[in-house]
């Protein structure tokens, strides 16, 4: 399970899963994001992330998201 933010310094979340997916790495994401941008979190997931979840968030929240994804592989 990799969990990664939208905005990231140098590269950002959604470049490097796009990496991820050209080099076949098939590890369950989940995209984390302050950001209200709706067309980020429906591309990520349109590229195959597991889910996505919104900050700030509830722990047991992203615990939850986090055993859903396992779950799929």
């Amino acid at each position: 399970m990799v969990l990664f933010d939208i905005a990231m310094p140098n590269m950002n979340g959604m470049e490097t899963f796009e990496h991820m997916k050209e080099a076949e790495i098939d590890i369950p994401v989940i995209f984390l994001t302050a950001s209200g941008d709706e067309d980020d979190v429906l591309s990520a997931l349109c590229l195959g992330a597991v889910n996505d979840l919104k900050k700030p968030y509830v722990p047991q929240e992203l615990l939850k998201r986090v055993a859903k994804g396992l779950e799929k592989k």
